[in-house]
């Protein structure tokens, strides 16, 4: 009789562990599937990619221009502001926003003037990188910014529908105030590096069609006055 009893108990016991693990693995999985459809139907945010719409997509591809915040130049009273390619489309059961850098507008208060770093918003601006005098290391004080370099992606050349980074690039160069906008090298896989700038010469480090280049850039003219290949691998 007790071992009757006692077993009841046991296989109650068994039947509450079963039930309850029962409960676990759906909660569980109840868990997992609402967080695949929040993954799927959420908004998906990237920055750096600008999608080449097809003639079939066009009509899908939501675009808008948006101007970021205006932020001061050091060494100077100009402001800077990026102006972004903002766009919204589908993506599986959810969307996609892009947020790319296309331009820049700059605004001196002295004068109420503004300008564009180009004429037109175009391609995918990847990096814009100030450029300061460093002739004096001996100076503490921030270094006034002189110039800017900038990695540019107009076009999709890998044929994948977007313009990123991994596309064909090119270097290229403005003054403080965004003026005097000028290309330097086309065809660029990768910028590797600059040096400090001494007077008015830049050196730029870059690879393109497997080879590793340095170029010296005279800034006030802006043109390339050595170019110098470096070897790609130990001799």
């Amino acid at each position: 009789m007790k071992s009757r009893r006692l077993f009841f108990y046991v296989w109650r016991i068994n039947a509450l562990i079963i039930l309850v693990a029962g409960l676990l693995a759906t909660l569980s999985l109840g868990v997992s599937v609402f967080y695949l459809l929040l993954q799927a139907t959420r908004n998906r945010e990237i920055s750096n990619v600008v999608t080449v719409p097809s003639n079939e997509q066009s009509s899908k591809v939501e675009q808008k221009i948006s101007i970021g915040t205006f932020e001061p130049i050091t060494g100077s009273d100009i402001l800077r502001a990026p102006v972004y390619l903002i766009q919204a489309y589908d993506y599986r059961a959810g969307s996609k926003e892009s947020s790319s850098i296309q331009n820049y507008i700059f605004f001196n208060p002295n004068n109420k003037s503004s300008n564009w770093l180009r004429p037109t918003n175009q391609g995918l601006l990847i990096s814009a990188i100030a450029l300061s005098d460093r002739t004096n290391p001996d100076d503490t004080r921030q270094a006034p910014i002189i110039s800017y370099l900038y990695l540019v992606a107009d076009q999709d050349t890998n044929n994948d529908k977007q313009i990123t980074e991994r596309d064909k690039k090119q270097i290229a160069i403005s003054d403080a105030a965004g003026t005097r906008f000028k290309v330097l090298v086309e065809q660029v896989d990768q910028l590797n590096g600059t040096s400090a700038i001494k007077g008015d010469r830049l050196s730029i480090i870059y690879q393109a069609a497997d080879k590793l280049k340095a170029i010296e850039v005279n800034l006030r003219s802006q043109e390339i006055v050595t170019t110098n290949e470096l070897s790609m691998k130990p001799n």
